[in-house]
């Protein structure tokens, strides 16, 4: 882990594959011009040797390519950034590759015959690192010596040849580089799996629903798990702050994780390949001038345009269409549900909306999550139930936060 940590530390690394099929574009261009250059004061130093009075040809060459180095040298540092990601990952994969220390590393014996073509190129990018290095925070003499070598030029004219190099290399050093992010990408799973109180690997299948026993949300310290069984949409109704979101939240990276790094926060999971798609957490946007209820269509729109009679969609909406009056909330949110169900899909909807449970009963499974009132407090199991939701908590909220009774006595009035 500490090997395949110090290449997080080089930004420059997330664009490596691009650096990797696109050389030619990193190529200083005119690179003849230095090499004519550098020719210039190399031949200059002939005739002063022989005439101490023309050691002014040397100083004059020597000063212009000074002039040029120096012009030139901001470009050539960025591009050598992205030499550096290459010698950071065959170094990555030679040291992974170094056997006997210890049973872990001894397993990834083939990177180190996929690093072994780099050898020599990997010899020459170190160096030139190291008086780049030293040109940018050696001491007096170690940056004197970089503009030294920099008057020759030598390190423009190098850094082009490593990339000619490279070039009859692009495919083995894609794949050696997509090895060492496998390798990454296994080490951060195990990681991860080893911080959960308990995980499972998914089960996938060609067809049908999800399933799931003791399912959690990951980030949580003291998660309440739960098990259900969905082989079509269900809508989720309960009370305030009952553990609907959170619980659609849990399935919703479920479904990512079993598809990314075959893992599941649940001691069992079934489900098919499919698609996900969300409508949670929308916000207006005052930049652009979109209210919520905007933002809620075109979050809606965006599931109905992923909907394919072939491909499977696993979609996910907390609160529909809340930010609309009642009645048209209502016939939207019916319309747009029986839409859904008629798809190649699976929807999994929190709601507030009781009346969508009685409207959509041929369509979708009713599940909820309640609460327990006790003297003056409320408390949550956080366990989801079959049926629709039988009880209310919104106005009762409002006398245990201490609203006026005032105020609570009016809402039960008008809610009658």
């Amino acid at each position: 882990m500490i090997i395949l940590s110090r290449l997080g530390k080089e930004r420059n690394s997330y664009y490596f594959p691009v650096f990797i099929h696109n050389l030619g574009c990193f190529e200083i261009p005119n690179i003849r011009f230095y090499y004519v250059m550098r020719a210039i004061l190399f031949l200059s130093l002939i005739p002063a040797a022989l005439q101490p009075q023309l050691l002014v040809l040397p100083v004059f060459a020597g000063l212009i390519n000074l002039t040029i180095y120096s012009f030139q040298k901001y470009k050539y540092s960025a591009n050598l950034s992205m030499l550096r990601s290459v010698l950071g990952i065959v170094r990555a994969a030679r040291k992974l590759a170094d056997g006997g220390r210890s049973e872990y590393e001894s397993r990834f014996h083939d990177l180190g015959d996929r690093a072994k073509p780099f050898a020599h190129t990997v010899f020459k990018m170190a160096k030139l690192q190291r008086r780049e290095q030293d040109g940018i925070a050696g001491d007096v003499f170690s940056i004197l010596g970089a503009y030294f070598i920099g008057i020759t030029l030598s390190d423009f004219i190098q850094y082009n040849r490593l990339l000619k190099e490279l070039s009859g290399k692009q495919q083995e050093l894609d794949l050696l580089y997509h090895r060492v992010g496998e390798v990454d990408m296994s080490i951060a799973a195990a990681s991860f799996r080893a911080s959960l109180p308990h995980w499972c690997v998914p089960d996938i299948v060609p067809s049908g629903g999800i399933e799931a026993k003791e399912i959690y949300h990951p980030l949580l310290n003291e998660p309440v798990c739960n098990s259900v069984n969905f082989e079509r949409g269900c809508l989720i109704t309960g009370s305030n702050a009952s553990g609907k979101s959170t619980f659609i939240k849990a399935l919703a990276v479920n479904v990512l994780l079993a598809q990314s790094i075959f893992t599941c926060t649940a001691d069992y999971m079934k489900l098919p390949a499919a698609s996900l798609v969300t409508s949670m957490a929308v916000r207006d946007d005052v930049m652009s001038g979109e209210s919520y209820y905007i933002k809620e269509v075109k979050y809606l729109k965006r599931i109905i345009q992923q909907l394919d009679s072939e491909h499977f969609v696993f979609c996910v909406i907390d609160e529909i269409l809340r930010g609309t009056n009642t009645r048209e909330r209502i016939a939207a949110s019916y319309a747009v549900l029986k839409y859904l169900a008629g798809k190649n899909c699976l929807a999994v909807i929190a709601s507030h909306d009781i009346e969508l449970t009685e409207l959509l009963t041929d369509f979708y499974d009713n599940y909820h999550f309640k609460e327990q009132i006790q003297g003056d407090g409320i408390s949550y199991t956080y366990k989801i139930q079959p049926g629709p939701a039988d009880s209310k908590n919104a106005i009762r909220l409002l006398s245990i936060m201490g609203f006026p009774d005032e105020i609570v006595e009016e809402a039960e009035q008008q809610c009658k």
